[in-house]
Parts: C-alpha cells; structure tokens; sequence
C-alpha cells in the first residue's frame, strides 16, 4: 500500500522526480525549454513560488513554496502536461514524485547549493538567476524571496548566498537572521466562519449573494 504523502498548505518543498527505466526525461535543450514553458504555466495558474531547480537527463528537483496551494494539484498538473507533451506509449516517470517538507533554513540553503552546484550545464539550473549572470529564469525563479528568509537587506543577503553556493562560506559562516522557514500570510483564514464572514462582506460590498 502506498505510504500517505506528508503535506501541509503553506510549506515549502523539496521535489525529486525521476525517469522509468524506459529512456530519459529529458532528451535534448528543446525538452527542457519546454518543462521550463510548463512550470511558468503552472505557476500562473497556482500562484506557486520556484527557489531554485535542477534538470538532469533522467531527472529533475526543484524547491517550491506552495503559496496556499495544493502540492498534489500542483504536481499533477506539472507531469500530466510534460507527459501530454512526451507522447511516450511506456510510463516517464519511474514512480510518484518524491516530496519533503523543509522548515529550516538551513535544509532550504543546503539543498538549493547542491542543485545548484549539480554537475549539469548552468543553464539548466537556476544558479544563473542568483549569480545574476543572466536573466532568462527571471520570471519563474523568486529569489527576492530566498535573499528575504536570509536577511531583511536584499544587497547582504546576495553577496552571503554566492559567497555560499561557490562554497567560500560555509552555512554557520553565513549568518541567516531566521532560522525557520515561515513564509504564511498574517492574513490567513483558518476557520469556516472566518471564511464565510469574509465572503459575506465581500458579498454585501459587491450588491452580490454569497
């Protein structure tokens, strides 16, 4: 019996996904621009936030921050397109993807160097949109919001990660301001009175029914 995935909404996570053993997930550069097109689709649909990715011959990981959302909606979407796209007769994907929750800063930094440090060609990682050699990835990789969790001044909080990510600090070296990963909105509703008391003046405001 499969094992019920561990998720809450509102987390950040740590993806792995891997090929069958039929072949490779991505077979050329044309492959991987167009999982990159479906990622950018997903995420204006679900409103998701992308730290950081790596994409393999046989693989691909990336840390995602849900947003309120739902992790398995999110996913699903994700494969079933690039699947759709692969018209492949056996299986891709050896398995279901593989998720954590990470809730420490340090787990977040530490996992997002290694893919970034992934013996893959650069432009198939998302160190570019940090090291700011380009900025192709710019509207998919939110690294405002990896440089806030480190220290509130945005200009330190760059120099720390790539001093980091080219291994010329360590973690204990880099001084992060938090260490825990609390990215919720103050403004959340957590009850269904709550909610419906929110609709209900939304409604009134708007010459609406709830």
């Amino acid at each position: 019996a499969r094992m019920a995935r561990t998720k809450s909404v509102g987390s950040v996570y740590y993806i792995r996904q891997t090929a069958s053993t039929e072949g490779y997930l991505f077979e050329d550069d044309f492959d991987r621009k167009k999982f990159i097109e479906i990622l950018a689709k997903a995420k204006s649909k679900f409103d998701y936030k992308l730290f950081s990715f790596c994409l393999k011959n046989c693989s691909y990981e990336f840390i995602i921050y849900d947003n309120g959302s739902d992790i398995s909606k999110i996913m699903k979407s994700i494969n079933i397109s690039y699947a759709m796209y692969k018209k492949k007769d056996t299986p891709l994907f050896k398995d279901r993807y593989k998720s954590s929750i990470l809730t420490s800063t340090e787990e977040l930094l530490e996992i997002s160097k290694n893919l970034h440090c992934s013996k893959v060609d650069g432009i198939w990682t998302s160190k570019c949109s940090y090291s700011e050699l380009d900025n192709r990835f710019e509207d998919l990789i939110d690294s405002d919001l990896l440089y806030g969790i480190i220290s509130e001044d945005i200009t330190t909080a760059k120099e720390s990660y790539n001093l980091f990510i080219e291994d010329n600090i360590d973690y204990n070296e880099l001084k992060c301001e938090k260490n825990s990963i609390d990215l919720k909105s103050g403004t959340c509703i957590k009850t269904k009175d709550k909610a419906y008391e929110k609709l209900a003046v939304f409604a009134k405001t708007n010459n609406i029914t709830v």
